[in-house]
């Protein structure tokens, strides 16, 4: 299985998409990753990535490719646009030059903010032939426009457009929650969606230390927040209530960093509050020792649509703690709360609730606890192996089927100890079977009777004239009979005849279809080499039905080489044969050739420029 990531955040940054791909490698799949330079969510260049960038281009053995990005920075509306477009823009260009030509069965984009990454999956899924999935994390454009990123309505009409025609031209989608699923399949089928919700984070959850980062005070309300500050994130609110609930011994501890942190931080301060702490954004094995501070642990959104519809990444990791969750929210995710008693929620804006809230976990009994521990310990909704499991299946599902080719480099490789059809890998058979005329199967080996192996798979690998593999057969014992179907001239049966001194059968085939020509195809014993001296892809037919009628057989399909052996049509001269040949047949029968040579040909060029043939893979008989 070979899946190319597009993300614009990725590893050493603390996404879910970094979880899929370590259980992907973990099962041998070849995965890629498409990215940026990490820098979210503080907006600058990851420390450690700026000085030993080169230690970043691999993710367990994964190979990353990263673009060119201009940084988040302060995060401003006009930073964020600038650092959307960047990825997409460098990407587009990256993946023309150096992803083109890449064999990938699935572009898996993992549709956080920009959700537009999307198109970029697309185009990239044509351009290698391969199947677009998509994770959508956000509503767009809703999210940028409740978040007031964007508000001209003729760019959010656009960015609509573009967003419908992502989901429309996906192969499969999965949504984040319930809602995020019901919107989209107002533009798409419903059938090619499913859910995937945000895990836990890896961490440990059984950790038994405090961090020192934080002083204990035993005798407060401890609630933490952990995660992104943003405006979403309404964290805002929440000032004036522990302004309120300062003498009632209640803190609220925010650990990480956004957009919103230094606006918070400046409000906190006017108000000079110390009930609200700030700890910068932490490892994410540090987390759990800073949880174990806690009391209660705050989920907050804002108001909308956005809001109402999503999920938080963090909700998931926040129910394996087992502690009471305080839910400032309304939607989805607050029905979950209050549906499975993990805790008290309250609506955005409602701050008398929310304080009420706070007060009533303050006095939560111990046996009240005890019961949200156990509910959100057996909750499984985001259970990663069940989710894993479902999207495993799904993406299996969209592997390429590799056809395999058996070849030979030399008539001294001719397995004579099994059944087969031999026949010349050349322009006229894969030009067929571009065109579904014929199939590559079991039955079939080959030997490279044209320069196409050369072009795609083996340069080391030399052309095999159809005249040189009868001139040099080394037929065993067990063969007494050539048994040749077709045309065969006096020349060609003495030629036969004297060069392997075996007893030479011949049955002319009657002309017209393969249909017809197979009415009255004649038995084979298990002694006779048959020669097939038919046009491909007639002679690979035949050969077919010539096999199903026969247990055992061995056939060569070999064309109008005996001919031109004997001199009974003209050969091609040495100096033509490697890239010519075709061209110089034409100066004879010139009207059948051309025919099929136009046909083939372009069915040929077809597979060519659509990759085709990257699916195609040898396996070679040794001497």
């Amino acid at each position: 299985m070979r899946i190319l990531v597009v993300s614009q955040y990725f590893w050493p940054e603390n996404f879910r998409i970094n979880d899929l791909v370590f259980e992907w490698k973990s099962k041998g799949y070849e995965v890629e990753i498409l990215t940026g330079k990490p820098n979210y969510p503080g907006g600058k260049l990851f420390k450690n990535y700026k000085d030993n960038p080169n230690e970043y281009q691999f993710f367990k053995e994964c190979k990353i490719h990263r673009v060119p990005i201009i940084l988040r920075g302060s995060a401003s509306k006009f930073d964020l646009v600038i650092n959307y477009m960047s990825f997409l823009i460098n990407a587009f260009f990256y993946s023309i030059v150096f992803l083109r030509k890449k064999n990938y069965d699935v572009v898996f984009t993992f549709a956080t903010s920009p959700v537009t990454v999307g198109l970029l999956s697309i185009f990239i899924s044509k351009l290698t032939r391969s199947k677009t999935v998509i994770w959508v994390l956000d509503l767009w454009p809703d999210i940028i426009h409740e978040l007031g990123i964007i508000k001209n309505r003729s760019i959010l009409f656009i960015l609509k457009k573009i967003v419908n025609y992502m989901y429309r031209n996906s192969e499969y989608i999965y949504a984040q929650s319930n809602s995020f699923f019901l919107e989209i399949a107002k533009v798409t089928n419903s059938d090619k969606i499913d859910l995937l919700h945000s895990w836990p984070e890896k961490i440990n959850f059984s950790c038994d230390q405090r961090s020192n980062l934080l002083e204990y005070k035993g005798d407060y309300l401890n609630i933490i927040f952990a995660g992104s500050i943003g405006e979403t994130q309404n964290l805002k609110e929440l000032v004036s209530v522990f302004k309120e609930l300062e003498k009632e011994k209640a803190r609220l501890i925010i650990i990480g960093d956004g957009r919103e942190k230094s606006y918070l931080e400046n409000l906190v301060k006017s108000q000079k509050l110390n009930n609200i702490i700030f700890i910068d954004q932490q490892p994410l094995n540090k987390i759990p020792e800073l949880i174990l501070h806690a009391d209660i642990l705050l989920l907050s959104l804002k108001v909308g649509k956005v809001g109402s519809y999503t999920i938080p990444g963090k909700f998931s990791t926040y129910l394996k703690f087992g502690l009471p969750i305080l839910c400032h929210a309304k939607g989805e995710v607050s029905e979950i709360v209050k549906n499975n008693n993990f805790g008290l929620c309250s609506n955005p804006g409602d701050t008398n609730t929310l304080k009420k809230n706070i007060l009533s976990l303050k006095d939560l009994k111990d046996k009240n606890k005890m019961d949200i521990f156990k509910n959100s310990k057996n909750f499984d909704l985001f259970d990663f192996d069940k989710s894993f499991k479902r999207l495993d299946k799904k993406l299996l599902s969209f592997k390429k089927k590799i056809t395999e080719i058996r070849l030979i480099t030399s008539p001294q490789q001719i397995p004579y100890n099994e059944n087969f059809i031999l026949s010349g890998l050349n322009l006229a058979f894969l030009g067929s079977f571009i065109s579904d005329k014929m199939v590559i199967d079991k039955k079939f080996i080959h030997w490279p009777d044209g320069i196409f192996a050369q072009r795609y798979y083996e340069k080391t690998i030399k052309k095999m004239t159809g005249r040189y593999l009868m001139n040099n057969l080394k037929i065993p014992k067990k063969i007494n009979t050539i048994h040749v179907m077709g045309d065969l001239d006096d020349n060609g049966y003495n030629y036969l005849k004297n060069k392997y001194q075996l007893h030479i059968r011949h049955t002319k085939l009657r002309y017209g279809s393969v249909k017809e020509i197979v009415q009255d195809l004649p038995d084979i014993n298990v002694n006779e080499l048959v020669v097939l001296t038919l046009p491909t892809p007639k002679q690979e037919h035949v050969a077919i039905e010539l096999s199903n009628i026969n247990d055992n057989y061995k056939i060569l399909c070999t064309g109008g080489a005996i001919n031109m052996i004997v001199g009974s049509e003209v050969a091609v001269p040495k100096y033509l044969e490697r890239y010519f040949e075709g061209l110089w047949r034409l100066r004879f029968d010139t009207k059948r050739r051309f025919k099929r040579l136009i046909s083939t040909g372009a069915n040929y060029l077809y597979g060519a420029i659509n990759g085709e043939f990257k699916n195609v893979v040898w396996k070679f008989y040794k001497d």
